[in-house]
């Protein structure tokens, strides 16, 4: 039975054109259906894993109260894991070879209506940032359309190179 209302509620999901009644009606189905997996002990794969992981909440959301969500809300996590920057094309616009060490670079991200949230500067040419980012929106119909007209941007900041003498030779 759970399965049926897992697949139900992933179709309803991938729809275009959801109303704000849909997805109040899609949040009150994610509730119960939190409630039922809970009850029965079970795990629910789709969902991101097992039962356990319905009582985890993100660490931003648990910093930020975004855990409390309103019928009219919706809450998205981005979660930023690793970068992956080709040392000749950071070569190219520094105009010299780097060390790992002095590619120091931080992300920012922009979504919607937020301001902008960084990551924590790192070092390396594939840096491991391990960031997740929440942000809570109010489901309307401008909501809506950016969601399915925009996109999220994150920006690539680079701190500049040290010295010379630290760099390849």
């Amino acid at each position: 039975m759970q399965n049926s209302k897992l697949l139900t509620l992933q179709k309803t999901v991938g729809t275009v054109g959801l109303t704000e009644a849909d997805l109040s009606r899609f949040n009150q189905n994610m509730r119960d259906l939190k409630t039922e997996a809970m009850t029965a002990d079970i795990g629910v794969h789709g969902l991101g894993g097992m039962r356990k992981e319905f009582d985890q909440e993100s660490m931003m959301s648990v910093y930020t109260d975004e855990s409390e969500i309103l019928p009219t809300e919706n809450l998205l996590d981005l979660r930023i894991t690793t970068a992956n920057f080709k040392r000749q094309q950071v070569s190219m616009i520094v105009n010299r070879e780097l060390m790992p060490a002095q590619v120091q670079t931080f992300l920012s991200v922009d979504f919607y209506n937020h301001d902008s949230k960084n990551t924590d500067m790192t070092e390396s040419y594939e840096p491991v940032v391990n960031t997740l980012f929440s942000f809570k929106n109010v489901v309307d119909d401008f909501y809506i359309k950016h969601l399915e007209q925009d996109h999220i941007l994150v920006d690539v900041f680079m701190a500049p190179p040290r010295a010379k003498e630290n760099s390849v030779a």
